[in-house]
């Protein structure tokens, strides 16, 4: 070895040291930053984990939205068929109270014909007192049943007669 290269040599050296020290100073740095790059890569896996699980829930949820809504149109089908009974039904029900209220009316002219034909008539007959009416027709029936005969009888024989009474038509 030639000892005139040895103070390049020394001055290559040097400046490799000091390549070297910079790079050792680079490279100091460097545990810190995979460090922190792991920390970085946990941080992600963390994230990508909790993202597997939320996709999951995600899915059943969407599963569970797509029943409900296949159980919602079953429903309003339901509902529809059942709007459709109640609409008869009222049409129905319409009818029945135009019918009671037809009845309703008929019975109360009935009742107003009544009054008039048969009340007001008894009443013209009794007066106010239809207990005194009433009193008289048990006295003429107490008569029609011991009355046996027109014209005559045999002492321990027994007849019947028919009255017939002849009355003025009843109109409407």
């Amino acid at each position: 070895m030639d000892i005139s290269a040895l103070p390049a040599i020394l001055t290559d050296m040097q400046a490799q040291m000091q390549a070297l020290g910079e790079a050792a100073e680079l490279l100091g740095g460097l545990p810190e930053q995979m460090q922190t790059l792991q920390e970085g890569m946990e941080t992600i896996q963390n994230a990508a984990e909790q993202l597997a699980k939320g996709s999951s829930q995600l899915n059943t949820g969407i599963s569970a939205f797509s029943d409900g809504i296949g159980q919602l149109y079953v429903g309003g089908q339901s509902l529809s068929e059942g709007t459709d009974q109640l609409s008869s039904a009222g049409s129905a029900l319409d009818s029945g109270y135009q019918a009671l209220i037809d009845g309703m009316k008929a019975l109360d002219e009935g009742f107003a014909e009544f009054d008039k034909e048969a009340i007001q008539k008894l009443t013209d007959l009794a007066g106010d007192d239809l207990t005194n009416l009433t009193t008289k027709i048990r006295g003429l029936k107490k008569v029609d049943a011991e009355y046996q005969n027109f014209g005559g009888i045999y002492e321990g024989q027994s007849g019947s007669v028919r009255f017939i009474i002849e009355t003025e038509e009843i109109k409407k």
